[in-house]
């Protein structure tokens, strides 16, 4: 379980001041206004903007952890106890073995993109910074962004599991807040029409 101190930006002092808030859990930061966290000293919009989207971040990742870590082993049961052995009878004909069903494909969407040249290098450096981003700690997610990137077009349908869609808008959204943060209005209206274009 994610404490406040593994959202980043926020250190011990800081996690003090959002629990004097009401804030006790990643999960409170995670659902809180950030017009709400500005209350707190030295922090500024776009700081609490960023510490609401990193909240959201480590809720993901527990999500993932967590699932990965289910045990579904069943008790055995316990050995009945050994009966008389009947008479042979005659051993019957084998019959066929029924065809396996096959797996349901998990579900998928069809994005279609009319990228500008600026729009297309801003989508795949985010997917290339996600990757290398989680590759050492959300591997499924990882794999998620390099497989839109194998089918990226800039223009064009882009063909995507609904994992893979996941890993897409994340990727953008995290782009947009970095421009965002840094002010940089040009990169963030580009990056704002590549959102419009995947929603």
């Amino acid at each position: 379980m994610a404490k406040l101190t593994d959202i980043s930006g926020v250190g011990a002092s800081r996690a003090e001041s959002l629990r004097e808030l009401g804030y006790e859990t990643v999960s409170d930061v995670a659902a809180a206004d950030p017009d709400d966290l500005t209350d707190i000293s030295h922090v500024t919009e776009d700081t609490a903007l960023e510490m609401v989207v990193a909240a959201e971040s480590l809720l993901t990742e527990d999500d993932d952890e967590d699932e990965s870590t289910l045990d579904f082993t069943e008790e055995p049961e316990p050995e009945p106890e050994p009966e008389p052995e009947p008479e042979p009878e005659p051993e019957p004909e084998p019959e066929p073995e029924p065809e396996p069903e096959p797996e349901p494909e998990p579900e998928s969407y069809d994005v279609d993109l009319e990228l500008e040249p600026r729009q297309y290098h801003i989508l795949l450096s985010a997917l290339v910074d996600s990757y290398e981003d989680l590759r050492s700690r959300n591997v499924h997610r990882a794999n998620s962004c390099l497989s839109v990137l194998d089918g990226l077009d800039a223009v064009g349908s882009l063909h995507v599991t609904e994992d893979e869609l996941n890993a897409l808008h994340a990727a953008v959204r995290e782009r947009r807040l970095l421009y965002q943060g840094s002010n940089n209005v040009e990169f963030m209206r580009h990056t704002v029409g590549i959102e419009e274009q995947i929603s």
